[in-house]
């Protein structure tokens, strides 16, 4: 699982999503320097860590991976 956080947003400040790797397994935390709306402000930062993301996660020497 990803999570794009949000180093500005009030409504989820930084320190409620330090325990998620604890319930989540396989967690990938990335962190932008925007406010609650990430894909608005720094939308070409946002899908290049989504993009890397799935690479690493989905692609096995180019293929798709069967862990999808």
């Amino acid at each position: 699982m990803l999570f794009i956080q949000a180093l500005r947003d009030p409504p989820l400040p930084p320190h409620l999503g330090k325990g998620m790797s604890k319930v989540i397994p396989k967690l990938t935390v990335e962190q932008v320097d925007t406010s609650h709306w990430a894909l608005w402000e720094k939308p070409e930062e946002v899908n290049s860590i989504i993009v890397r993301w799935l690479e690493k996660v989905a692609l096995v020497d180019g293929q798709m991976s069967s862990k999808l």
